[in-house]
């Protein structure tokens, strides 16, 4: 029996979702002796990994059920995902640690940062709907604030006072890192490259 890798890809590219895929390496920061990033290192933010620009993908995502049968449940999380990869995408490529964004779906966000001090969030929003803070004991809106590259936030007019904290809403789209690459996955078969398996968890883990 010989299994076809176009069969596979193109039965995936119907079915599959489309994503951001970011390779990443290790950072120079990185003390050889403690194995620790430097803090604040500005090409890492810490993480003791760079993120490469994001190429487009477009992979299957395994149902809850059907992971159970590959990964041992000690090893996952709840948040936790497994893509099954074609080989004719980009993300083929995906090693441990690389940084995956899900273009097809958003999640709500919500999150606190003091005004003048932490005026960052490090990620890309797919909306912010509301700016709100506790000003002489009454609840204020603000306007909603343009995010830069490097997820620095600014406003024109209508931003918070200096050193007030502020609540910041919106949309996202679920952002993850290459957790695991299954031990038992073989994508080679009689020289075809099949897909590949991956168990992404969820980004705000990663380090933890």
């Amino acid at each position: 029996m010989r299994l076809s890798a176009k069969r596979f890809n193109r039965m995936l590219s119907r079915v599959g979702q489309h994503l951001d895929w970011r390779r990443s390496e290790t950072c120079p920061c990185i003390d050889p002796n403690s194995g620790s990033p430097e803090p604040g290192c500005p090409y890492c933010n810490g993480h003791g990994r760079r993120w490469f620009a994001p190429v487009a993908s477009v992979v299957g995502v395994v149902s809850r059920e059907i992971v159970r049968k590959y990964a041992p449940m000690e090893i996952l999380d709840a948040g936790d995902i497994m893509l099954v990869i074609p080989s004719d995408q980009p993300v083929y490529a995906i090693g441990e640690l690389d940084r995956v964004v899900m273009a097809d779906r958003t999640e709500p966000f919500s999150l606190t940062r003091l005004r003048g001090t932490s005026d960052f969030i490090g990620f890309a929003p797919s909306q912010i709907t509301a700016v709100t803070w506790i000003w002489d004991g009454e609840l204020m809106s603000g306007a909603i604030p343009s995010v830069a590259s490097d997820g620095s936030l600014s406003w024109a007019s209508g931003a918070p006072p200096d050193g007030v904290v502020y609540a910041l809403s919106g949309r996202r789209h679920p952002e993850y890192f290459c957790y695991l690459t299954l031990p038992t996955d073989r994508p080679i078969h009689g020289g075809e490259p099949l897909p590949r398996r991956v168990v992404l968890r969820r980004f705000d883990l990663f380090g933890s």
